[in-house]
């Protein structure tokens, strides 16, 4: 599923430490059908549960972190995204110097989209929400 956590965080942050003395370029990528289905829900829900603010803070933090870092980083850091990349996976390509999307690539982010098919779930498939 590709979800950003962690992990993810610290593989980038390696990679672009490395940009800085062994490479002219990065790319950010993957070969599965996906690029990213976004951030880790699971760790913010059991986050969330457990009242751990202080963890969903230093997450958020860090990965606006490694954004800025993708951002403003001397070498260009390229995107390329192919499948879905939603959320999280959208801002790390945004953040990059370029795209280089596949042909079928749907990035965007994933607020809307998880509001509307939630009401969609709620009101048993109709179009618009009741008032």
């Amino acid at each position: 599923m590709n979800a950003i956590g962690a992990d993810l965080i610290a593989m980038i942050h390696k990679g672009l430490k490395r940009l800085e003395t062994d490479f002219d370029a990065m790319v950010i990528a993957n070969q599965a059908a996906n690029f990213s289905v976004g951030a880790n829900l699971m760790l913010v829900l059991v986050g969330a549960q457990e009242q751990e603010w202080t963890n969903c803070h230093i997450a958020v933090k860090q990965f606006q972190n490694i954004n800025l870092a993708i951002k403003y980083t001397p070498k260009p850091v390229v995107g390329g995204a192919a499948g879905n990349g939603a959320g999280r996976g959208c801002e790390v390509s945004l953040h990059g110097a370029k795209i280089q999307a596949a042909a079928e690539a749907y990035l965007g982010l994933v607020r809307s989209w998880r509001r509307l098919d939630s009401r969609r779930r709620r009101f048993e498939g109709d179009a618009y929400p009741r008032q």
